[in-house]
This record gives C-alpha cells, sequence and structure tokens, in this order.
C-alpha cells in the first residue's frame, strides 16, 4: 500500500514492535513512495537488519524528511549503513537516532556521511 499511497504524508509506528520484517516491508515501500515525509520508528525493535533494509530504500527515496529511529538496538553496523545512504539521499533533513548502541565508528561513519550530505539539518545521537 505505501508504494502506491500519494496521501500519506506521516506514519508513526511508534512502540509497535514491527521488527526486520517490518522495516523491510516498510522499505519496500520507500523504494517508490513520493509522499511520505515523516516516518516514526521509535522502540519498534528493528535493529541493524531493519535498518540496513530501510537504509538502501534510501538511497533512491527522497520524498522523506524526518526519520525517527530512536531506541531500536541500531550499532556501528546499522549507522554504517543509514551512512551510506546519507552520501546520496537529498531529501533526509532530520533523523534521531537516540537511545541506541552506536559507537565510536557508527558516529564517525556518519559525521563522515555528512561532509557530502549538504540537506541534513537535524542528526541527533545520544
Amino acid at each position: 500500500a505505501l508504494k502506491v499511497n500519494i496521501g500519506l504524508l506521516e506514519l508513526g509506528l511508534a512502540l509497535n514492535p514491527i521488527g526486520r520484517a517490518g522495516a523491510e516491508a516498510l522499505a519496500q515501500g520507500l523504494l517508490s513512495n513520493i509522499a511520505l515525509r515523516h516516518l516514526n520508528l521509535n522502540g519498534a525493535d528493528i535493529g541493524d537488519q531493519g535498518i540496513v533494509a530501510i537504509a538502501a530504500a534510501l538511497r533512491a527515496n527522497t520524498a522523506l524528511q524526518e526519520l525517527r529511529l530512536e531506541q531500536n538496538g541500531i550499532s556501528d553496523l546499522g549507522a554504517k549503513a543509514l551512512a551510506e545512504a546519507l552520501v546520496v539521499n537529498t531529501g533526509l533533513r532530520h533523523i534521531s537516532l537516540q537511545l541506541n548502541h552506536i559507537g565510536q565508528t557508527g558516529a564517525s561513519a556518519l559525521a563522515s556521511a555528512l561532509r557530502t550530505n549538504v540537506v541534513m539539518v537535524t542528526l541527533t545521537l545520544g
């Protein structure tokens, strides 16, 4: 449904344990969605594999402007995948990654991506 929906601007799935499978399904929808602007996955238990799938979709999706990923068990692996997507993504303006398990390696990868990405306004870690 997300693939063809042109009316939904905001999707809130916070505290819904969609896990890896749910994140992968969302990623498939994000590949072709041109409307969704805000996606809240706080506490959705997507983990590294879930963000890897979403990050792959973000390479193509330029509509999404805000992505909330707080408290999802994301580590350096997931942060690196997201960083790679940010190098080419021109839509995202705000990302929140608070309360995850991102260490120095992941934070460094994100910082490096911001050297290339000139549209990001807010990236929150912690």
